[in-house]
């Protein structure tokens, strides 16, 4: 309050999850992480299924949104 702001912009990316390249994503990870543990972790977690209404379905692309992995 004190900085001198004078706004603030919120905004929400729909659809930006749905899109990632898991196979980028993972060589992107690989420079960051060393661990080989924490990579395989993270691959079940994009083959990780998607239950919705009842019926799981497994996403061939994107990472679900709100998924344990989506803040990655």
């Amino acid at each position: 309050m004190t900085e001198g702001i004078g706004w603030i912009v919120d905004a929400e990316v729909s659809g930006d999850f749905d899109s990632i390249d898991r196979t980028r994503l993972r060589e992107v990870l690989r420079q960051r992480v060393k661990d080989g543990r924490s990579m395989r972790l993270i691959g079940k977690w994009l083959r990780a299924g998607v239950m919705e209404e009842g019926v799981l379905t497994h996403p061939e692309t994107g990472v679900p949104q709100g998924g344990v992995v989506s803040p990655v």
